[in-house]
């Protein structure tokens, strides 16, 4: 069973987070991308390189995420009638692939560190303090995005606090390289912990990339939200039958459309009062949901239309076999 969702933040209160976690995260970041960059030239440490360009990139999330909050808390109007909040998306998107663009070129560098013909430098112990250093100070930063991600619900703060939870563990395996590159006297342990790293950052972007795609395509990110929306349009008296469900993310809010069916023989007026019940039900049991819009049909003649879009509350598609959950 789905974990019932926290009611949403005005949009006052959500821009608050969202740049507290902007400065956070940029100001943090910068401080460690510079210590981190600056011991990997110093220790010829490709490693420790990486784990800071990768830091750098958060900075440059941080400042994005500084300059889309104000743009996505803009009300709707003639011009953006659904508002601007997947500009968060769009912004998650860019990040992506920046960080995938990234990741080839460390694992470039590293490919080119390993089959280089001399062996490489033995990194210094300064690396090692630094990126010990940087797990903890990563871990702090982790937990206050992944925090002001649940806060406000958005999808920037949270691609940017899986980003540092993925850096947690990058500069976990990098702490590993470092350590039994000199117990081992192996200084080829430390380009093929940045292939590693590399690898990692690698997926982070392609998932942040995925994530942000499927609102962009109006996708949702737990299907479930079908069964909830079914559930609570059938509470209603006089509602049957509710189908061809579309649900479409933005940022922390869904907008819902959706067929029922009444009586034939009820007037218009008692039609259109079942179908406010209905909008009202799906907003209480779904605090999320800014937009709701029924379509009333006599009952029994729900599937007299096209039915190439949206799901039923069995969770199949009329149209097609069984919704893509990916």
């Amino acid at each position: 069973m789905s974990q019932q969702p926290q009611i949403p933040l005005g949009d006052s209160a959500r821009l608050k987070a969202v740049t507290l976690a902007a400065w956070v995260a940029t100001l943090g970041n910068l401080l460690l991308a510079l210590i981190k960059v600056g011991v990997g030239l110093a220790t010829g440490s490709l490693a420790v390189l990486s784990d800071g360009i990768d830091t750098a990139v958060d900075v440059g999330m941080g400042v994005l995420l500084l300059l889309a909050a104000p743009f996505a808390a803009r009300p709707p109007d003639a011009r953006y009638p659904f508002g601007r909040k997947r500009a968060e998306a769009m912004v998650a998107k860019l990040l992506a692939v920046i960080i995938v663009l990234i990741s080839l070129q460390l694992g470039w560098a590293a490919i080119g560190r390993v089959t280089a013909s001399e062996v490489p430098e033995m990194p210094g112990m300064w690396a090692i303090w630094v990126t010990l250093f940087s797990i903890v100070a990563k871990l702090a930063l982790a937990s206050n995005q992944y925090r002001l991600a649940r806060r406000s619900g958005s999808a920037m703060v949270l691609a940017n606090a899986v980003n540092m939870r993925n850096d947690v563990i990058t500069s976990i395996g990098v702490l590993a390289g470092l350590s039994l590159s000199r117990l081992w006297d192996a200084p080829l342990l430390d380009p093929l912990t940045a292939l590693i790293v590399a690898g990692w950052i690698l997926k982070s972007g392609i998932d942040i990339y995925r994530s942000a795609a499927r609102e962009l395509m109006d996708g949702v990110s737990d299907p479930e939200v079908y069964e909830r929306v079914a559930t609570a349009a059938a509470s209603v008296p006089g509602a049957h039958n509710p189908h061809r469900i579309r649900a479409r993310q933005l940022a922390d809010r869904l907008a819902i459309d959706l067929d029922v069916e009444v009586d034939g023989s009820v007037s218009v007026n008692e039609g259109h009062r079942i179908a406010h019940l209905v909008e009202d039900a799906i907003s209480a049991a779904m605090p999320e949901v800014i937009d709701c819009l029924v379509h009333i049909e006599p009952l029994g003649h729900g599937e007299a239309h096209d039915t190439s879009f949206g799901v039923n509350p069995v969770g199949e598609c009329p149209g097609n076999d069984h919704i893509n959950k990916a």
